[in-house]
């Protein structure tokens, strides 16, 4: 997937799948340093960002992510 800077901080648009349907969500921060996954429109930091959800260490995980900044990619085990 595509990164896209803003703020200095990674953003990407994903798509969750659950019992087969589909949703796409923007504005989801990728955050090695959070320990957990939250998707929720709502969600906003304390300096007044606001995003569609952020990708934490246990998805990352999950998924062999492989976080490439000078191409700001992100690709899973799946994708390689």
């Amino acid at each position: 997937m595509r990164l896209n800077l803003r703020h200095e901080l990674a953003f990407a648009t994903v798509t969750l799948v659950h019992r087969g349907v589909s949703m796409v969500v923007r504005d989801v921060l990728v955050d090695t340093g959070a320990a957990s996954t939250v998707v929720n429109a709502d969600v906003e930091m304390d300096y007044g960002i606001s995003m569609g959800g952020i990708l934490g260490m246990d998805y990352l995980r999950a998924v062999g992510a492989v976080i490439d900044l000078r191409a700001m990619t992100l690709t899973t085990v799946s994708e390689r």
